[in-house]
């Protein structure tokens, strides 16, 4: 996606004719710039919730509590997320804000990543604290 993302940049700097602009006009074409520019940051959202996936099965496991739906959880929320993103870009497109889509991506992408960041360091310390109670207790 962060290859693709940066053809296309190098293709609007280099002005290379795609037939896809041709239909845009020049405030279009900056909301579409800035669309593809930031696709590959909730990309890496989604991978970093992946290991938070990981950490919170990790911790459950350790604490012996069954969680079936944790999974189920995890891609209804990475959809939610893809969908608030569309959501934000259609509804920019057809109120033609387009200026406005870079500014309200950063901030639903990066108050994402803190909550995802917060959640990460949650279940890590979580882990963390379980192994080492552990450990202290198989020593003799």
């Amino acid at each position: 996606v962060r290859c693709l993302s940066l053809v296309a940049e190098l293709c609007f700097q280099e002005r290379i004719p795609l037939p896809l602009l041709t239909y845009l006009d020049a405030a279009q074409q900056g909301w579409l710039r800035d669309l593809v520019a930031l696709l590959p940051a909730v990309v890496f959202l989604s991978a970093f919730s992946v290991v938070v996936l990981f950490w919170a099965q990790l911790h459950y496991t350790t604490a012996i509590v069954p969680l079936p739906l944790l999974d189920c959880l995890f891609v209804c929320v990475n959809i939610a997320c893809y969908l608030l993103v569309a959501a934000i870009a259609v509804c920019t497109f057809l109120l033609q804000a387009y200026s406005h889509l870079r500014t309200y991506m950063i901030c639903i992408i990066g108050f994402l990543n803190a909550l995802v960041a917060f959640f990460f360091l949650y279940y890590g310390l979580m882990v963390v604290s379980e192994l080492a109670e552990t450990a202290r207790k198989k020593l003799p």
